[in-house]
């Protein structure tokens, strides 16, 4: 297999695994490849091997929004890594979505997992255990406010800037909708849908408001992203965060720039 980027082909390798990814401003490709004779794997950037595993998820390879980082997962000794920028983070037993860089690109956050207890790692700080996340890690748009839904026994909150709220501050629910996280625009406040004995609301800067018997899934139903495939730890309620944006970048840099896979040698 290689990889042939305008018209350049690459190093030739035993096999591939998913299609390349695009930076977001197209100067830059990474994709995911598999070494002879080991079977071993490792990411290629720019045509340059990166450090090598015993699988890649390359679902997860994600170029942050300046193109001048990425972030993606990988397995050793059944261990799960996070990479960013080549510096590898854990082993975890387990990962919850692929790393999320923040809009300006400083930061990155993932979801990880040891033992029974999961928990978000932002800029390589680990952050209080749960038992589950649902819907992706959320940045504000100035990057500077976090968010994640999350749940300790049978309760549901939202946890923001890593500050777990108490019963005072916010109710626990019976159930809250990850996906449906939005920051407003100028980063200040923060929505989410909600149940709770039977009814479900919107909750808007951490208030209930009007109930309503059913609420709709944000974007067309076609458009949810599926699990990932690496993950079987995760429950049933997992997504992959990272693939869904990840692949639309490439898809839009390759309006500018062309890359293919070719199996066999080009000589």
């Amino acid at each position: 297999m290689v990889v042939v980027r305008d018209g350049v082909a690459g190093a030739v390798y035993a096999a591939a695994a998913g299609a390349p990814t695009f930076s977001p401003d197209g100067l830059h490709l990474a994709y995911a490849a598999v070494l002879a004779p080991a079977g071993k794997m490792c990411v290629v950037l720019d045509g340059k091997e990166q450090q090598t595993f015993d699988g890649v998820a390359s679902a997860t390879l994600q170029f942050s929004a300046d193109s001048k980082r990425l972030a993606y997962t990988a397995v050793r000794d059944r261990k799960y890594v996070a990479v960013i920028d080549g510096a590898e983070g854990g082993p975890f037993e387990a990962m919850w979505f692929s790393p999320v860089f923040s809009p300006d690109g400083r930061r990155v956050a993932y979801v990880a997992g040891t033992g029974k207890q999961f928990f978000a790692v932002v800029d390589g700080k680990q952050g209080p255990g749960f038992d589950a996340f649902d819907g992706p890690f959320v940045f504000s748009p100035d990057s500077k406010h976090t968010a994640y839904a999350a749940r300790r026994d049978k309760q549901w909150t939202v946890v923001r800037d890593e500050v777990v709220p108490d019963g005072a501050a916010q109710e626990p629910y019976d159930e809250i909708s990850g996906e449906s996280l939005r920051f407003s625009p100028d980063s200040n406040r923060l929505a989410y849908a909600a149940a709770k004995g039977g009814q479900r609301f919107v909750v808007l800067d951490g208030k209930p408001q009007k109930a309503y018997e059913h609420i709709a899934r944000p974007g067309p139903p076609e458009l949810a992203v599926p699990a990932c495939p690496l993950m079987p730890a995760c429950s049933s309620r997992s997504r992959n965060a990272g693939s869904s944006s990840a692949s639309s970048a490439g898809r839009s840099s390759l309006r500018a720039r062309s890359a293919a896979l070719i199996s066999g040698s080009t000589s």
